[in-house]
């Protein structure tokens, strides 16, 4: 975690950052596919947490796989001329992962707001 508290000075942070992946990294993973830098992000908290390496590739192949393949689709059906498969197919799966996460997160908000409360 030494890289980590090298970029991230704030060490609440940090911990709730940790703390977070360590409890929820699975579904992170599948969902870094949200936004352009969260993937390389994912990977570095999944190394931080030590999470098992066959773990890490079940769950950020369960992302990627699906991921690349509707990419590839939606490519393969779009032209020059008709953009439009790839650009829908890029921002529908971005809006439905960013929902979900957002979901997720309002989900552990409301949690972690229970547990402190007992």
């Amino acid at each position: 975690m030494g890289m980590l508290r090298w970029i991230c000075r704030d060490e609440k942070k940090l911990e709730e950052s940790v703390s977070l992946f360590a409890k929820r990294g699975p579904i992170l993973l599948l969902l870094c596919r949200a936004s352009p830098i969260l993937p390389e992000v994912s990977s570095c908290l999944a190394g931080a947490t030590k999470m098992k390496f066959i773990r890490f590739l079940l769950f950020f192949g369960l992302a990627t796989i699906p991921y690349a393949f509707a990419a590839a689709r939606a490519g393969s059906i779009s032209s020059l001329d008709d953009p439009s498969p790839a650009i829908f197919t890029a921002v529908g799966i971005s809006l439905m992962l960013w929902l979900i996460w957002w979901r997720m997160a309002a989900r552990w908000k409301s949690e972690a707001k229970i547990q402190s409360n007992e």
